[in-house]
């Protein structure tokens, strides 16, 4: 809890130094929007971003439900939540996985099943992520839908070839454990030699007891392949709804001339693959340089700031604020619970 204390007191640092530096320059035009957005369209965003995540969630419980039919999807949805409180406030969203593993552990999931639960659904979150931003990609290159920048682009491509490798990187140790295995025991050798690693036994036990819940997580798949690809569906399907958000902050700041679906769909997928590696809690900073450097050409100059401001409200601030509430509630409740009992 203390970390949750201090993590929640440097976003609010860090969201007051964006805002600050966001609107040092035009501030009193970006104040306009804010005031003077149409809030029914701000409200239809919240709903399609609530939409997406009530979808993300049932493709998390369809991995569940191969475990234990115990835990309802009342229950996912309520923890995938608390999910978007923890990857909020820790650095590459790093919190969550955690938590889901520790709450599905206490509803009766052994901390292997759980581990192949979270390691089942990065898998096809990444099956989602990747196959939207390689049709944007194609599509792009035919339809010039964005002017050429030459930062935007190199980090579109490295974040779109990190995300292609960290999946095939999964599938890959998943479906070879001896031969990670062997890898995992050679790199820790060696680090162990340049005085990096120190406990060079425990370290060796502890990779190949990851290597083989990879291949455990890949066997799952083999024998439900149908489970693999719904989830997987369910994924791209939650993603489109989530890329569509900017599609309705532009109308509520009247600036829809020149956006619409197509481009909502590619300017978003970019941005999530610049930003899903920015080593700082919710990708601060990389999330809103790439939307406004992917919608600057589609929004007007004086609008832009605003409408990333909203987006972020509702992708990013709305959902941790809510996560830490449920979470909060949850636990108090438990206390009081326990304290009876």
């Amino acid at each position: 809890m203390k970390s949750v204390k201090r993590n929640s007191i440097i976003i609010l640092i860090l969201t007051i130094g964006m805002l600050v530096f966001m609107m040092r320059k035009d501030y009193k035009n970006i104040a306009y929007w804010l005031v003077n957005s149409n809030k029914l369209f701000i409200l239809i965003a919240i709903v399609v971003f609530s939409l997406s995540l009530f979808i993300d969630s049932y493709s998390f419980h369809l991995l569940v439900k191969q475990y234990t039919n115990k835990y309802n999807f009342k229950k996912t949805l309520q923890l995938n939540i608390m999910t978007k409180f923890f990857n909020g406030i820790t650095p590459l969203s790093s919190g969550g996985q955690p938590l889901q593993i520790y709450e599905l552990h206490k509803n009766g999931v052994r901390v292997n099943d759980a581990t192949n639960i979270i390691m089942q659904f990065f898998i096809v979150f990444q099956i989602g992520l990747v196959s939207i931003s390689s049709v944007m990609i194609v599509l792009n290159n035919f339809l010039h839908i964005f002017e050429k920048n030459p930062l935007l682009k190199k980090l579109t491509i490295i974040g779109y070839c990190l995300n292609v490798l960290g999946l095939l990187l999964f599938i890959f140790v998943s479906f070879n454990k001896r031969f990670n295995i062997k890898i995992c025991k050679i790199i820790i050798r060696f680090l162990h030699k340049i005085k990096i690693v120190k406990n060079k036994d425990a370290q060796i036990e502890k990779w190949t007891i990851r290597c083989t819940e990879f291949y455990e997580s890949a066997l799952k798949f083999r024998k439900n392949p149908s489970v693999l690809i719904k989830s997987s569906l369910l994924q791209v399907a939650q993603l489109i709804l989530l890329y569509l958000v900017p599609l309705f902050i532009a109308y509520s700041i009247k600036d829809s001339s020149k956006i619409n679906l197509f481009n909502s769909i590619a300017a978003s997928s970019y941005i999530f693959l610049i930003g899903c590696y920015v080593p700082i809690p919710g990708g601060t900073g990389g999330m809103e340089f790439g939307f406004m450097g992917m919608f600057k050409n589609i929004l007007r100059k004086s609008s832009v700031t605003a409408a990333t401001i909203l987006w972020r409200f509702v992708t990013y601030y709305l959902p941790v604020i809510v996560g830490g509430i449920i979470f909060n509630v949850t636990r108090r409740t438990k206390h009081k619970q326990l304290e009876k009992a």
